[in-house]
């Protein structure tokens, strides 16, 4: 039986790394030009998204995971997330249930809605863990898609009892990848982002998509079952 001091050194150690993962993608976001930022990135990393967020209220969400190449981390990563503000104005991220809950980051709330930055180191740490890749590759080659221009798609969503307008946008970071053939699969991920100014705190659903077709390269023994991940908002819950 593994001791008790062992189980929190690894959730600590866990929890610093992906805090340092979020530094890097913030950072990443930090840097992008003005010329660049004027299309898609703006979009997907809007600011001032939490500003008529009340320190009383909670932004509420569920991630939903399958990954039946791996069921334990399936079951692991899926669960609630909650994001709430501080009193020195610090947007928190937490993750499971009400007894198992744990901080996993924290950003200035000015800079916008760090949700989406949670959403994309995930990815990487899933992904990174199931094919056996770099991390530092794949968080490379999702920053150089995040710096392109996408198409943005018009749509309408459900929410409650009336329709909203919202804006959808899907990347491609591995598209004609060069090391494709040894991704397993991985090369066909699909990030498929939606976020509407009537959602409080922006993001209506985020979500992350493998398929085993990958063309020439889907009867390759290795590749991996299909992979999905998705982040959905709920609603926001005490606003006074």
């Amino acid at each position: 039986m593994a001791s008790r001091p062992t189980e929190n050194l690894s959730i600590e150690t866990g929890k610093i790394r992906i805090a340092r993962c979020f530094l890097v993608l913030a950072l990443c976001c930090a840097m992008v030009s003005p010329s660049a930022a004027a299309g898609s990135h703006e979009l997907l990393f809007r600011e001032g998204t939490l500003d008529a967020i009340p320190a009383s209220a909670t932004l509420e969400y569920q991630r939903t995971v399958s990954a039946p190449a791996s069921r334990p981390l399936e079951q692991r990563n899926t669960g609630p997330i909650s994001l709430r503000l501080t009193t020195d104005n610090m947007a928190e991220i937490h993750f499971g249930s009400q007894d198992a809950r744990r901080r996993v980051g924290a950003f200035p709330a000015s800079v916008g809605n760090p949700l989406i930055m949670y959403f994309l180191e995930t990815i990487v740490r899933d992904l990174s863990g199931l094919a056996g890749g770099s991390p530092f590759y794949m968080r490379n080659r999702i920053k150089a898609e995040l710096l392109k221009q996408h198409p943005v798609q018009e749509t309408v969503l459900q929410l409650g009892d009336r329709q909203i307008s919202a804006q959808s946008i899907v990347l491609y970071p591995f598209k004609d990848d060069p090391a494709s053939d040894r991704m397993r699969g991985i090369e066909t991920l699909a990030l498929s982002l939606t976020f509407s100014a009537e959602i409080p705190g922006w993001y209506y659903s985020l979500k992350a998509e493998t398929t085993e077709e990958r063309g020439d390269r889907s009867a390759l023994p290795d590749t991996l079952p299909a992979y999905t991940s998705t982040i959905q908002f709920l609603g926001l819950e005490g606003e006074k």
